[in-house]
C-alpha cells in the first residue's frame, strides 16, 4: 500500500514538472531565420557632440497570447506577459553617421504569438550606462486606423546645447519631429518596413 501511494507520488511530480518544463519550453521565443520586415534607423550626431552624447535604441518584443501571461505580483494577482528587450548603440563612422537595422519579426510567432511591442530611445551623456530603460516612442500595431501613420520616412531630431552635461543629455535638448509633433506616439505596422531618421544636432546659446 505504502509502496503504490509512493509510485503514484512520484508520478504525479513527474506530471507536474514534465508540464511546467514543457510550458516554460513553449514559452521560450525562437528566432526567425528569415526575417522579413526591418526598422532601419538611420541618422547623425554633430562633430561638437560626438564625445558628449550617447544615442541608444531599446526594442521590446512580447508574447502577447493570454495563456504564457505569469503572475508577477501574488497579492495583486497581476499578470505579465513574457517580453524580451534589446539594446541598440548608434556606433558612428568616421562621418558622424550611423545605421542599424532591427528585425521586426526576429522571433516566430510561436506559441505565445511573439511580435515586436515597441522601441523606446535615449540620449545621455557618455558616463550613463544604464542600458535598459527608455519609453514608448514607437508603437507598435497592426490595427491602428492610417490616419496615425507617419509618412515614411520619419524624421527626429535632437538639438542639444554643446555643453551637454547632465545625465539625460535628452532632457536639455529640444526636440522635433518632421511632419509633426502632435502625432506623437508614432506607430508601425509589424509587416511592413519602415525607416526612421534619428539625428543629434547642436544649438547655439
Amino acid at each position: 500500500m505504502n509502496f503504490r501511494r509512493q509510485l503514484l507520488s512520484s508520478l504525479i511530480l513527474l506530471s507536474v514538472f514534465g508540464l511546467a518544463s514543457c510550458s516554460s519550453w513553449r514559452e521560450r521565443p525562437q528566432e526567425n531565420p528569415h526575417p522579413q520586415y526591418y526598422l532601419t534607423l538611420k541618422g547623425h550626431i554633430a562633430k561638437p557632440l560626438q564625445n558628449k552624447v550617447r544615442l541608444r535604441f531599446i526594442q521590446a518584443y512580447v508574447g502577447s497570447n493570454p495563456k504564457c501571461a505569469a503572475e508577477s505580483d501574488p497579492i495583486s494577482g497581476i499578470k505579465e506577459n513574457p517580453a524580451r528587450s534589446f539594446t541598440h548603440l548608434a556606433e558612428l563612422d568616421a562621418n558622424g553617421n550611423y545605421e542599424i537595422k532591427v528585425p521586426l519579426d526576429k522571433y516566430l510567432p510561436g506559441y505565445c504569438h511573439w511580435q515586436s511591442y515597441d522601441m523606446g530611445i535615449t540620449l545621455t551623456n557618455q558616463e550613463y550606462h544604464y542600458e535598459s530603460d527608455g519609453y514608448g516612442f514607437i508603437n507598435y500595431n497592426d490595427k491602428q486606423s492610417a490616419s496615425t501613420y507617419l509618412a515614411n520616412p520619419k524624421i527626429y531630431n535632437y538639438l542639444c546645447p554643446i555643453n551637454v552635461d547632465n545625465t539625460e543629455a535628452g532632457d536639455n535638448c529640444d526636440i522635433s519631429l518632421v511632419p509633426s509633433a502632435s502625432m506623437l506616439p508614432i506607430y508601425f505596422k509589424t509587416n511592413h518596413s519602415h525607416q526612421l531618421i534619428v539625428s543629434v544636432n547642436y544649438k547655439d546659446k
